[in-house]
């Protein structure tokens, strides 16, 4: 697999993308995301969405845009899914 992580420059807000791709085989992939704000003091308001979830706190947002099935437990957002080969996932 190869992981591929890029943030493009646009005007307005910043962004992160993350390109993962099959290059032999299969691998059982997995995701974690712990999101805090404030120096990691501050858990953000969580919401789903079509394809993720929206974490924010006062003015600050981080929108994840996932194409795998998302578990949303207490304050943890995480997935596992198996990558094969010439699968990619953005």
């Amino acid at each position: 697999m190869r992981v591929t992580d890029l943030m493009p420059w646009h005007e307005g807000g910043s962004s992160i993308i993350r390109l993962v791709e099959g290059l032999n085989g299969e691998v059982q992939m997995a995701m974690t995301l712990r999101l805090r704000f404030g120096y990691g003091q501050i858990a953000p308001w969580t919401q789903r969405h079509k394809r993720g979830l929206s974490c924010e706190i006062g003015p600050d947002r981080v929108v994840l845009d996932c194409p795998v099935e998302l578990t949303i437990e207490s304050d943890n957002a995480s997935a596992r899914f198996v990558l094969a080969k010439d699968a990619k996932i953005a």
